[in-house]
């Protein structure tokens, strides 16, 4: 998943690097099918996305500091 992710966020940085990006996250975006993932997990995970959609995103650094 975190490949895909990334990839993603690689594309909207290219594309829409002045637009702040807000992930909303289906059932079915995470490594498991219809469920969060688990709590082993959510640290690793929710650090993860933080890092890449508002740390990484040019326009959402601007809003997150």
């Amino acid at each position: 998943m975190k490949d895909t992710y990334k990839k993603l966020a690689d594309i909207f940085k290219e594309y829409f690097a002045d637009i702040p990006v807000f992930l909303t996250f289906g059932n079915n975006d995470c490594k498991y099918h219809y469920d969060a993932p688990h709590q082993a997990e959510k640290v690793d995970f929710y650090n993860y996305l933080y890092s890449l959609w508002w740390q990484d995103h040019p326009a959402n650094a601007k809003i997150a500091t």
